[in-house]
């Protein structure tokens, strides 16, 4: 709330205990902003008596960091390519993380964009996947692609222990 004018000898008493009551809640407002925030960041910030003036001075300060934030984010997404540390569901929940994030920032990011961009950033274990994808008239939304990979991965998992099985079965003896 803005600062009211200080009360002055002609005063109401109900206006001059209006400001009292500001004047307290904006002190313990400070108080708090200023016990929550590090050192560092107290030293960049002018001292000021009004907790919403010094909101404003803290918000001002990080206007050139969103810039900063907003390049970071699009690194990260553009350059992320599934590895298989984590399944290929939590893989694609952080590009949507990154995405939402960036649409916080005003960087809006078409979900046809980013079912393409998962595609393109899995390895080629997922070629079939991917090829039956383009094969498709259908266009995959985002909970399309998370339900399809994840199939394609249990798909895949079993695959690869079968043949894990069938390469180390125990030969039986001849003789015995």
């Amino acid at each position: 709330e803005d600062q009211p004018s200080k009360p002055i000898d002609k005063s109401t008493a109900e206006y001059v205990a209006e400001y009292q009551e500001w004047d307290r809640a904006n002190r313990l407002c400070l108080k708090i902003i200023k016990r929550s925030i590090s050192d560092s960041i107290m030293g960049a910030i002018p001292d000021n008596d009004n907790a919403k003036q010094f909101l404003g001075a803290i918000g001002q300060r990080f206007v050139e960091s969103d810039k900063a934030e907003t390049g970071d984010l699009m690194d990260r997404l553009m350059s992320m390519k599934y590895d298989g540390s984590s399944g290929v569901r939590e893989y694609i929940m952080k590009m949507i993380h990154i995405s939402s994030k960036l649409e916080a920032l005003k960087i809006l990011i078409a979900e046809p964009f980013l079912v393409y961009h998962v595609l393109n950033s899995l390895p080629s274990q997922f070629n079939q996947l991917k090829v039956a994808y383009n094969a498709q008239r259908d266009k995959w939304d985002l909970n399309d692609l998370i339900v399809v990979c994840a199939q394609e991965e249990c798909r895949m998992r079993r695959e690869t222990v079968e043949t894990v099985q069938l390469a180390f079965q125990p030969q039986q003896n001849k003789w015995s």
